[in-house]
């Protein structure tokens, strides 16, 4: 079934001129509108890093300097504070270094300065870092990153900081507050994270071997700092998903858990054979073994004659819904494919959406999801129908038969045509209060830089 969407518009929200190593902030959380039918948008900013977290960085940047400020993770703190992670790029003398930073925010948006160093960490050690994702678990918060000693070398390993929920480093955990691992042979590329019953989950592709073949690699971490042995032997498990470029897997991947303790992963990877991307799901029990009654010896893989993408997918009851967006074989933008899988054979349910066995959105890239109240919210981007490089916000929201929940938005979707490129949803959360956030970042013309934002809209 092809879905076709109304559009929400948005009015453009402002942006204050500032002086420079001022904030540039788009604020809509202090002034909030509302929207058509149920959504209601509670708020949104946009963050220049460089003038919000580093002014001391502007004078330095060449002219005509675009930096790379990037938005990829979020998380909702039990009493509705907002973390949100990335990188953010600094220019010196044109040699570009990339620190991992995270922020927190308060419910209404605006900088925690009491966290850490006036509302934020930023791992500031002239390397070339690479933000994964955030967890809380436990009562700590722990993000996960690639640390690389510079942008060139193609060494690096999977790291894990721990901190308190004020920001504070725990000294205690790993070495000086952080783990660091090496993944396979050489370079490890910081992916998902999940919370555990002690500690996380962390996921990260890594491995450069004679064949040139990369894996896909699971830790499981105690809150102590070292790896639990209880864990497929030694709190590592290699997956057998393996790459035929060392340069073109693990665009993405994600690790959830299910209410029976059963450990999901999926992502996509380089079909050398077909030259392609093929998603992919595989099932791990709770002590590290593949579950090989899952699917095709544990794995589940979905390729066409083209690029088929997963990045996310949510779990309820007994199925996994799994959205995949792929590159049109015109090459003229994306359509994204939402099925579902029973959780336990690894079959898809052909009774899905009526019988059709997924549902189909035609132009869009859904690629980050959540899920409350057997309610799924997909995030991403509508594609421009003029120039498929530009992208815009968009949300839907479906039951569990696939269909769309129509008081949602206008007809189930919310978005907002204004087009730029890069401008998609990286992460999602939706709270239990009643409300999603989503994060991302974008080419900002009036700024003349790339930008992260943080969206608030009710569910």
């Amino acid at each position: 079934m092809n879905v076709n969407f109304s559009v929400i518009y948005l009015s453009i929200i402002f942006i204050t001129s500032c002086a420079q190593n001022e904030e540039k902030i788009n604020d809509l959380f202090k002034n909030p509108q509302d929207a058509t039918n149920e959504v209601r948008v509670i708020g949104a900013q946009v963050y220049n890093l460089e003038y919000n977290f580093s002014p001391d960085h502007i004078d330095n940047d060449p002219p005509g300097y675009t930096t790379k400020d990037e938005a990829v993770a979020v998380e909702i703190l039990p009493d509705e504070s907002i973390l949100v992670a990335g990188n953010m790029a600094i220019p010196d003398n044109g040699n570009e270094s990339r620190d991992v930073y995270i922020a927190k925010f308060t419910p209404e948006g605006e900088l925690d300065t009491n966290f850490a160093d006036n509302g934020y960490y930023k791992f500031d050690r002239d390397n070339f870092d690479g933000a994964g994702d955030i967890v809380y678990s436990g009562g700590a918060i722990y993000l996960v990153f690639e640390s690389r000693s510079n942008a060139t070398s193609d060494s690096s390993q999977l790291a894990v900081t721990k901190m308190d929920t004020d920001g504070t480093i725990d000294t205690d955990f790993g070495t000086a507050g952080t783990l660091y691992i090496d993944v396979g042979d050489k370079k490890a590329d910081a992916k998902r994270a999940f919370a555990a019953s002690d500690g996380i989950y962390a996921l990260a592709v890594g491995g450069i071997n004679a064949t040139s073949k990369r894996n896909t690699f699971i830790y499981k971490i105690l809150s102590t700092g070292s790896l639990d042995s209880t864990f497929a032997g030694d709190g590592e498990l290699k997956l057998a998903v393996e790459s035929d470029s060392q340069s073109s897997f693990g665009v993405y991947d994600t690790i959830k858990t299910d209410s029976a303790g059963n450990i999901f992963v999926g992502g996509t990877r380089w079909n050398g054979t077909s030259s392609r991307y093929d998603a992919y799901v595989a099932k791990i029990q709770a002590n590290g073994t593949v579950d090989t009654t899952f699917a095709d010896n544990g794995y589940y893989f979905r390729g066409t004659t083209t690029y088929d993408y997963l990045e996310d997918f949510v779990i309820s009851q007994n199925y996994l819904y799994l959205p995949i967006p792929r590159w049109k074989n015109d090459f003229s933008g994306y359509i994204t494919h939402l099925i579902r899988l029973d959780v336990n054979t690894g079959a898809v349910d052909t009774s899905f959406n009526n019988g059709s066995g997924e549902v189909v959105f035609d132009g869009y890239y859904y690629g980050r999801s959540d899920i409350l109240d057997n309610k799924i919210l997909l995030s991403g981007a509508i594609i421009n129908p003029s120039d498929a490089a530009e992208w815009s916000h968009s949300y839907i929201k479906l039951n569990l038969d696939g269909s769309v929940d129509t008081p949602y938005g206008t007809n189930g979707v919310f978005e907002r045509k204004e087009y730029s490129k890069l401008n998609s949803i990286r992460d999602l959360r939706v709270s239990s209060e009643g409300y999603s956030v989503g994060v991302g970042h974008m080419l900002n013309e009036e700024l003349n830089d790339q930008v992260i934002f943080i969206q608030k809209l009710s569910f």
